[in-house]
């Protein structure tokens, strides 16, 4: 359930951005989902579409929701592997003393809007 508080917060993310940028309307929105948030699309999906009405701006946008695969470079061989399931370790020489470099965040990653501005 807690995809209702992500949309929430993608929501009240994008408006801010597209207020800041003097949109009137925003048209679509894009959204990196790490792998590692467990995040279900479909529900935050449902949310999106259902919570966009409070924020006038965001009334009509269209969501994009990518998932963002597990990386993790590797303190042993420097080396940089997608992960696949749970067991970290990296891809190149097999040692577990690895740091997560990707798929562990939610972020709004672009947005297209309108302005009154020609």
């Amino acid at each position: 359930m807690h995809e209702m508080s992500l949309a929430e917060e993608i929501l009240r993310i994008a408006d801010e951005a597209a207020a800041g940028a003097g949109a009137r309307e925003v048209q679509r929105v894009r959204v990196g989902v790490g792998w590692l948030l467990q995040v279900e699309a479909e529900s935050l999906a449902f949310y999106l579409g259902a919570m966009r009405q409070d924020y006038p701006r965001l009334a009509a946008a269209a969501f994009t929701l990518e998932e963002e695969a597990v990386r993790v470079r590797c303190r042993v061989c420097g080396q940089e592997t997608v992960q696949e399931g749970w067991g970290f370790s990296c891809g190149a020489c097999g040692a577990r003393d690895v740091a997560v470099v990707a798929g562990d965040r939610l972020e709004v990653q672009d947005m297209e809007v309108l302005t009154d501005d020609v």
